[in-house]
């Protein structure tokens, strides 16, 4: 039972880790658009 529970909670996890990165990627976006392009530096490639 507790299996169960605990793959739960992981996958509460995941969907918060990639509702952060939507989040974080927004921002980087943003902040993009501001800063003009060749200062910018948001490429994380």
């Amino acid at each position: 039972m507790w299996e169960c529970e605990e793959l739960r909670g992981l996958r509460k996890l995941r969907k918060l880790r990639k509702l952060e990165d939507k989040r974080e990627l927004i921002a980087i976006g943003y902040k993009a658009q501001e800063i003009p392009p060749k200062i910018s530096f948001t490429r994380l490639d």
